[in-house]
C-alpha cells in the first residue's frame, strides 16, 4: 500500500491516458473532415491562435520545415478549410484563419464532446474540481517547461 503523501503515479497515468484519448479523438475528427493528422493538427493550432499565426509560426508548432508548413497551408486552403489574410500590422506577412465552414464542421464534432466533459466536471464537488484543475495546470506547465529551449537537430 502506498504511503498517503507519496504519489503512486496514478495521476501521471491518467494524463497519459487522456493524451492518448485526445489524440484518438483528433484523428477521428480529422478523418470525418477528410483531413490527415498533420493537417488536422495544423488547423487546431491555427484555430487556437485566433488569427495570430502565420506559416512560419505554424511550421515551428508542428515541428516541420517552412516548406512543409507551406504545403500544409496550401492543402488546407485548397480543401476550403483555411484562408490567408494579410496581417494588418505587417502587410508583408500573412495570418492564417479557418474558414467559417471549417469552424462550423469542427464545432459539430466538438459540441457533444464538450457537453459530456461538462457533465463529467459537474459530477465532482467544487473542491475536487479545483484540485483536478490545479494538477492539470501544473502538469501543463511541466510539459511547457520541458520544451522551452530544447535543442533542435
Amino acid at each position: 500500500m502506498p504511503e498517503p503523501d507519496r504519489p503512486d503515479g496514478a495521476l501521471g497515468d491518467a494524463v497519459r491516458g487522456l493524451q492518448d484519448a485526445m489524440h484518438g479523438a483528433t484523428i477521428a475528427i480529422a478523418r470525418a473532415m477528410g483531413l490527415n493528422a498533420t493537417d488536422a493538427s495544423a488547423l487546431e493550432h491555427i484555430s487556437y491562435a485566433q488569427g495570430k499565426i502565420g506559416p512560419t509560426e505554424l511550421g515551428a508548432r508542428l515541428g516541420v520545415s517552412a516548406s512543409s508548413a507551406t504545403e500544409v497551408v496550401q492543402r488546407l486552403v485548397d480543401s476550403g478549410h483555411l484562408e490567408r489574410h494579410r496581417d494588418e500590422r505587417d502587410r508583408r506577412r500573412y495570418v492564417l484563419v479557418p474558414t467559417g465552414a471549417a469552424s462550423d464542421e469542427v464545432r459539430t464534432h466538438l459540441i457533444p464532446l464538450r457537453q459530456r466533459l461538462d457533465e463529467l466536471e459537474a459530477s465532482f464537488p467544487a473542491a475536487e474540481r479545483a484540485a483536478i484543475a490545479s494538477y492539470l495546470r501544473g502538469a501543463a506547465d511541466v510539459f511547457r517547461d520541458a520544451t522551452r529551449g530544447a535543442p533542435e537537430r
